[in-house]
């Protein structure tokens, strides 16, 4: 998602902004229909992952400043933002409106606390987009150790990266999964490798030059979009991070970097033919941390007219995602809908809050 000082000094990067609105709009229709997830779920948050390496400074910074920044940028928010919901959530509990954010009933705080601190789960199930943020805090602090390591080579960083791929991969076969309080390594193992290979790219200006040949980007766009769709009908590459559920490592990864390319790509023909489509684009993709904390909630205000309109049942206002209810209409005919709205709802409140210093620093926006 978005992170503070990317690394690139003043200059920002038009086509990166375009492609984390791209991603993160694919993350919201993702959740509300899973009508394109054979696609979507071939690479978008590896693709994340890719784009926070790809701005990441590892040369400027020390190892304690990293810490210190991606603390207050990364970790703090999804920290401060778990806690507040949980505030909430025991608020509802005394009216028995639990079902308003969570599947669950509050559970007492010390449980929730141990919960989310010793076990990385999430009561409130509107937030629990924000495994993200924990995880990418861990692959921020991970990839430095290594790249000091490896003496600043960032040749022998992917070697060991991907060695600690593999490693997670192995890991996802056991039932009990490794986990360091709220971090799970499998998934920081994994998301590490695309992380380094960002940074690489940037380093080695790969994406730069592609960047300077229109026909270059033509035909890999074309390309990419041929690999997509040979995936999606032939190998049948699908990973869910959250739930832990990963294919071939081979196979998961060639299809992450197709995708990643494809997002790329995409986003600079659109940058170049249709300009206000990717200013849109650019402005959600600046603020993609408020769409990943508030869509969830958002589903469940979007519900609410259905509701009204007997076409769901009141149990279904329960659930995180459409998928989930009793019926399929709203997944499959009015998807659209609450995906547009969730978002919409999600930029305003996100920067209605940053009008306040204090939630802005809690919220990691002003370090």
């Amino acid at each position: 998602m978005q992170e503070k000082n990317f690394g690139m000094r003043d200059k920002r990067i038009e086509w990166l902004d375009v492609s984390r609105g791209i991603l993160i709009i694919l993350m919201v229709v993702g959740h509300s229909t899973g009508l394109f997830n054979k696609y979507i779920y071939q690479f978008h948050m590896a693709a994340f992952f890719f784009l926070s390496g790809y701005v990441a400074n590892l040369e400027g910074k020390g190892f304690f400043r990293t810490l210190f920044d991606k603390f207050f940028t990364v970790l703090l928010p999804a920290v401060a933002t778990v806690l507040l919901g949980l505030c909430i959530l025991w608020l509802l509990h005394f009216g028995h409106y639990d079902v308003l954010l969570s599947t669950w009933e509050f559970p007492g705080w010390e449980q929730a606390l141990t919960s989310f601190f010793v076990h990385g789960d999430i009561y409130v199930d509107v937030l629990g987009a924000n495994w993200f943020l924990i995880t990418l805090f861990g692959v921020c602090i991970l990839n430095k150790i290594i790249y000091l390591l490896a003496h600043k080579s960032s040749e022998i960083s992917i070697f060991f990266s991907l060695v600690l791929y593999v490693t997670g991969y192995e890991m996802i076969k056991t039932v009990d999964l490794l986990h360091i309080g709220m971090f799970y390594m499998d998934l920081i193992f994994i998301g590490n490798l695309f992380y380094t290979i960002g940074f690489f790219i940037r380093k080695k200006k790969i994406f730069e030059w592609v960047e300077k040949s229109k026909a270059a980007v033509g035909v890999i766009f074309l390309i990419s979009i041929v690999g997509s769709i040979l995936n999606r009908y032939y190998l049948h590459v699908m990973v869910d991070w959250p739930s832990h559920r990963f294919g071939h490592s081979v196979l998961d990864g060639i299809s992450a970097m197709n995708g990643i390319v494809l997002v790329f790509t995409a986003s600079l023909i659109i940058n170049r033919f249709l300009k206000k489509c990717g200013k849109l684009l650019g402005y959600i993709g600046k603020n993609t941390m408020g769409v990943l904390f508030f869509h969830f909630m958002f589903f469940k205000v979007m519900y609410l007219p259905f509701y009204w309109l007997g076409i769901i049942g009141k149990e279904d206002l329960s659930c995180t995602v459409p998928g989930r209810m009793s019926t399929s209409v709203l997944e499959k005919n009015y998807w659209s809908i609450i995906a547009l709205g969730a978002i919409v709802l999600s930029l305003l409140t996100w920067r209605t809050l940053l009008i306040s210093k204090p939630l802005e620093f809690l919220l990691g926006q002003n370090k």
